[in-house]
């Protein structure tokens, strides 16, 4: 696996390979067997992410134009279902874009009631509680930690930040940051104490009488 805080991180060679074994596939459900053949570190989900936003034919990659903002920001805004979900339909207005894409721009970027400020310490601490009870499941964190104020964009990013590991070192000691190994114990940690052996006494009557 790719070490925390590069575990992103995607190369030429990583999406020349994945649009090669693509050329296999059309339109898969399961991306297993895709990410076991691309072999380079990356999940199935990551799989499918980077494909689907930005290497499949077709998929407008790149900035957003303000006409596109326009678009997401009156549909999402003006709709009665609430949260909004239809981003699959909304692409249909925004050619080269796909559902994913454009739920990105609007959790990451154009949701007014994002915060993008920079993270307090009351933040770190929220963001430090939540890691310990939800692992890796950014939304959850967000939803419950912080009012789906902060994207899970912005949350998972800080987890993976140098200035947030040295903040937990800071306040809970060099090896409280465990990334992926959080919620575990430390090998060793969870063995049993050995019982001691109570202590062999001899029998009276094996006492020779004097």
């Amino acid at each position: 696996k790719n070490a925390p805080g590069v575990v992103f991180t995607w190369s030429k060679e990583d999406d020349y390979r994945l649009s090669e074994i693509m050329k296999k596939y059309k339109n898969p459900k399961d991306w297993s067997p895709i990410a076991q053949e691309h072999a380079r570190g990356k999940s199935a989900k990551e799989c499918h992410d980077r494909w689907v936003r930005y290497l499949k034919p077709g998929v407008r990659k790149g900035q957003w134009q303000d006409h596109e903002d326009a678009i997401v920001v009156e549909a999402v805004t003006t709709s009665t279902e609430q949260p909004f979900t239809r981003w699959s339909d909304l692409a249909q207005r925004l050619p080269g874009r796909v559902g994913k894409q454009i739920r990105d721009r609007w959790v990451n970027h154009l949701n007014p009631h994002i915060n993008h400020m920079q993270f307090s310490r009351e933040d770190d601490l929220l963001l430090w509680g939540g890691h310990k009870k939800l692992g890796k499941r950014w939304v959850e964190i967000s939803t419950a930690y912080f009012n789906s104020s902060r994207s899970e964009n912005h949350i998972k990013n800080r987890w993976y930040s140098a200035s947030f590991k040295k903040f937990i070192s800071h306040e809970f000691g060099p090896d409280a940051y465990s990334g992926d190994k959080s919620g575990k114990d430390k090998k060793g940690s969870s063995s049993p104490t050995k019982k001691s052996k109570p202590a062999s006494t001899k029998s009276a009557t094996a006492v020779g009488a004097t």
